[in-house]
């Protein structure tokens, strides 16, 4: 039989300050007994404080369909001597010109040799989320060939057959749900036919979480 003095207690009410790191503060309840559990701060917030939220982009790209040694616009490697894993945040994608492709944009992964031995041709910038702060782990590159064929890993989304190039993006959350660890070469490609020339830009969010 447990005491009850083990149950968690609190006070009635609202938080007035806030309060400094290490500062002791009773749990907060609402007047039916609810325990009052506040969004604070948003959900990466404390990891991009932490220099731990990057971010890669490519503008007006072509960009290629999933094949044998794809040569591809758009990839983000974790090196196998990182010691983090990447866990995905979103990814976004937008037809900036007016298109008549019919087409989805897929997830792909290559690892083991598959990865290391990929021509790694022409990095790109990463940012990071805590605006200014250090480069991370992971790295970016505008132009990479795999070796093999990518394996689908998930899909971002599509397009249908459309005149205007505006109001047009799809957009993927995977909240952490992906798990990328070292020695993993991602890329964005198409499912089916290659994009109108310079027609797609993308971007990604990723965390980086040191491996335990």
């Amino acid at each position: 039989m447990l005491s009850n003095n083990f149950w968690l207690k609190g006070l009635v009410g609202q938080a007035v300050a806030y309060n400094a790191p290490g500062t002791e503060q009773a749990a907060k309840f609402d007047p039916a007994n609810g325990l009052l559990v506040s969004p604070f701060r948003g959900a990466y917030a404390e990891l991009a404080r932490n220099n731990r939220v990057f971010f890669a982009s490519a503008a007006a790209v072509t960009l290629p369909v999933n094949a044998s040694s794809l040569a591809s616009k758009f990839g983000v490697y974790n090196p196998p001597n990182s010691g983090v894993n990447l866990e995905l945040i979103n990814a976004t994608a937008h037809a900036v010109v007016a298109t008549t492709v019919v087409d989805a944009l897929g997830l792909y992964y290559s690892n083991g040799t598959n990865a290391t031995g990929a021509t790694f041709t022409t990095q790109g910038t990463v940012q990071n989320r805590n605006v200014g702060g250090p480069s991370g782990a992971a790295q970016f590159y505008s132009a990479v060939t795999h070796v093999g064929t990518p394996v689908l890993l998930d899909l971002i989304g599509g397009w249908g057959a459309v005149t205007d190039g505006g109001s047009t993006e799809i957009s993927k959350d995977f909240n952490g749900s992906v798990i990328v660890p070292p020695g993993t070469l991602l890329a964005l490609a198409m499912t089916t036919a290659a994009s109108t020339a310079s027609g797609i830009t993308l971007g990604m969010s990723w965390a980086e979480i040191p491996i335990q």
